[in-house]
């Protein structure tokens, strides 16, 4: 029994499975007139503004939207994080950026944090038609005869709140046009067991691929009311430009892990002065660093 009792808890290992990582970065790989030095010095500059400002909660650069009717959108400010083992991050990484935080999933679900719900935008599904049924009822004319209009408006905004915690489980299909032919196969194919052309083989057919779904995402959503805003911690950016609300951590409490994209980086870090005082202060414990390229060795 008492090994039962230790999972889960300090003694438990898995260190990739407890901690959730959001990954940035993504601007400065975009930008292909960077030489190594001036991107590894971009990068720690993206980790010292993150540590003295906090995390960003923004509107998504691509809109995101989920049915094929566009029934949910993304509209308001969000984190993302994902769960997924920085073992198996490289292809998450070429679009998000290759600095990746590390916290534990207590400091997300502190600030009203959740994974994401993956539905299908099948209309026949069960669930989804279920969230549409909802939605269409709240935003239908009956229910405005019916109910107060400010009660109305407060229960619109709680349901589009917590539709924001909805992801489609496949990337948003391409225009035909833009689709890379596929290559067809040459040549015959031999089989060790022999069979009668009159009696071909079955196949197994396992759907698509659903790579939204292996990111295992969870998100803290930033719920406006008015002048106010939850989780209650946020703060606002005056200035008018992106983000729209930072997320403040504090390293060692909060941050436990960074990973930084290559060695040449990750000596820069260890030089900085602010960095080393930042993440080995002390008076918390020690952040954690790695390094992407090395992942994979251990």
């Amino acid at each position: 029994m008492s090994g039962l009792k230790s999972i889960g808890g300090p003694e438990d290992k898995r260190l990739h499975r407890r901690q959730l990582f959001h990954w940035i970065g993504g601007h400065i790989d975009r930008d292909r007139s960077l030489t190594a030095k001036s991107r590894s010095e971009k990068y720690v500059e993206c980790l010292k503004t993150s540590l003295q400002s906090g995390l960003w909660l923004k509107t998504p650069r691509v809109p995101d939207f989920l049915g094929k009717k566009r029934e949910f959108e993304i509209s308001l400010p969000i984190c993302c994080f994902t769960e997924t083992s920085i073992m198996e991050i490289g292809r998450h990484t070429l679009e998000y950026g290759r600095l990746g935080l590390g916290f534990p999933k207590r400091f997300v679900l502190q600030h009203s944090g959740m994974p994401v719900h993956y539905s299908s935008e099948f209309a026949n599904h069960a669930v989804f038609a279920s969230w549409c049924k909802l939605k269409r009822f709240i935003e239908s004319q009956v229910l405005a005869k019916s109910m107060d209009l400010e009660m109305i408006d407060e229960v619109r905004k709680e349901f589009i709140y917590m539709s924001h915690f909805l992801k489609r489980m496949n990337k948003i299909p391409e225009p035909n046009s833009k689709r890379k032919p596929t290559a067809r196969k040459v040549g015959k194919t031999t089989s060790a067991v022999p069979r009668s052309r009159s009696q071909p083989v079955p196949k197994k057919y396992f759907g698509e691929t659903l790579p939204f779904l292996e990111e295992r995402e969870w998100r803290i959503v930033a719920k406006e009311r008015g002048n106010d805003v939850l989780p209650k911690n946020l703060e606002k950016n005056h200035s008018g430009d992106t983000p729209n609300y930072y997320l403040r951590y504090k390293p060692g409490k909060d941050l436990f892990s960074i990973v930084l994209p290559d060695e040449r980086t990750y000596a820069a870090v260890i030089r900085d002065e602010t960095l080393r005082r930042l993440l080995f202060g002390p008076e918390v414990p020690p952040v954690t660093l790695l390094c992407l390229k090395d992942i994979g060795t251990f």
